[in-house]
């Protein structure tokens, strides 16, 4: 695949005098609000996950190790969980603050599916009335099924684009006096998210204290999915304090991922817009990202670059992972095209490691078999008899160990993802013009 990679610095959009510069103030209120929420989060639901070293991961073969980070086990299957009942409970802050009783409050926001889930679980476990759902036209019906089975959750018909969803869901906020909960743009959303770089950090810490890693040695290329971006900015904030407290070195960088069709991202960081978008990968699905979280994701004091895979490897990684949607799949999806395109990993005594996570787990059988199919039709023969040795068994039931397994079902689980070669280091990465650089990046 050719990808073209353009230098940011001089076409850096214009965000407007008020937000001029000032990523690092808004990076830094979004960590003091991530600590302040920590318990509370917990206390709502929210569970914290694990960042584990996978053992014989298919691209260890080349040198690298991967982390693996499942953040789909809490009762809404998606991280936006995080976001959503940090917002939540700001909003809750603020309403009683105005002498409002919240039992008499709705809260309002525009989802195409995982952030509604946590906005009405959250709501509801915080008092208020309701929720009200401007829906994107990229919700799944899956999702429209869990959304509608949840108590007190109101749906709107579908928008044409989540941007559309959100203007009408801030308006009725608004008028009526609603909580509008925002699904990334705002700091509360953010200082949710951001938990999960604070368990990330934990995980490295007490790895590193039994030997297992060296934060200011190895190399760590930390890859986050990314739509509107307010996870990537919330858990690049993170790290940018911990290098500064000297907690980690400079070889752990956050990388953001994005589908081809689904990079607002990348294209604002060109000076370009996109015109339409992939709605296939509906977490991710957005014509423009935010003006706070880009403004954070710009500054390459927080992220290292952004980069943009083809649709065939979130199917791959979606195989690999076995039950993710293709937004939660990105991560992995962006550790595979690396390796795929620079070759192994050097040999210069240091561990060199993608920290990969899995975002959302809300997906039929159906709509998990039909996207990957289209990673199926676009590998090799060789690919994928290659593919079909790595492939994870709970896709398939096995009547005896002799039989072979049947692919009919999925159609498209043979992929080439676990055959991919390993990648070299992130600064490798950028000299290979792989990863598409920040403002000030160097290259």
């Amino acid at each position: 695949m050719t990808l073209t990679i353009e230098q940011t610095g001089q076409n850096t959009p214009d965000f407007g005098p008020e937000y001029e510069r000032q990523s690092h103030e808004i990076a830094k209120a979004v960590v003091e609000q991530s600590l302040a929420y920590g318990p509370e989060l917990e206390a709502m639901g929210v569970v914290r996950t694990l960042s584990v070293l996978a053992e014989n991961h298919p691209l260890a073969v080349k040198g690298y190790e991967v982390y693996e980070k499942d953040d789909t086990v809490g009762p809404v299957r998606t991280f936006k969980q995080r976001g959503a009942t940090a917002a939540v409970l700001a909003a809750k802050y603020r309403l009683e603050a105005q002498g409002i009783e919240i039992k008499n409050a709705f809260t309002v926001a525009a989802s195409a599916g995982n952030h509604a889930q946590g906005v009405g679980y959250a709501s509801k476990r915080s008092g208020f009335k309701g929720s009200v759902i401007e829906t994107a036209y990229s919700l799944s019906e899956y999702k429209r099924e869990r959304l509608s089975a949840m108590p007190d959750v109101a749906l709107h018909p579908y928008h044409a684009t989540l941007e559309d969803a959100v203007v009408t869901a801030k308006r009725a906020g608004e008028f009526y006096g609603h909580a509008f909960i925002d699904p990334f743009d705002s700091v509360d959303t953010m200082a949710g998210a951001a938990g999960v770089a604070h368990e990330m950090l934990d995980d490295f810490l007490a790895d590193q204290a039994e030997g297992k890693i060296d934060l200011h040695r190895d190399e760590l290329t930390l890859l986050f999915p990314a739509g509107g971006g307010g996870l990537g900015a919330a858990c690049a904030a993170v790290f940018y304090d911990a290098r500064q407290k000297g907690l980690i070195g400079e070889g752990v960088q956050v990388v953001l991922v994005q589908m081809k069709g689904c990079n607002a991202i990348a294209e604002q960081l060109a000076g370009r817009t996109l015109d339409k978008v992939d709605t296939s990968c509906d977490g991710t699905a957005v014509l423009k990202p935010g003006v706070l979280t880009t403004e954070v994701i710009a500054d390459p004091d927080f992220v290292a670059g952004v980069i943009t895979v083809p649709k065939s490897y979130v199917g791959r990684a979606m195989t690999y992972l076995g039950d993710a949607e293709p937004a939660g799949a990105l991560s992995m999806a962006g550790a595979m095209w690396l390796a795929s395109q620079q070759g192994t990993a050097p040999h210069d005594g240091r561990r060199h490691i993608f920290h990969t996570i899995k975002t959302g787990a809300n997906i039929s059988e159906q709509d998990f078999a039909n996207f990957v199919s289209d990673a199926w039709d676009s590998m090799s023969m060789a690919e994928r008899g290659e593919a079909v040795k790595h492939l994870p068994n709970k896709l398939f039931t096995f009547e005896d160990d002799n039989e072979t397994p049947d692919v009919s079902h999925w159609q498209a689980t043979a992929l080439g993802s676990l055959s991919c070669q390993a990648s070299s280091s992130p600064t490798q990465h950028f000299r290979a013009g792989l990863v598409t650089p920040t403002r000030r990046a160097q290259v």
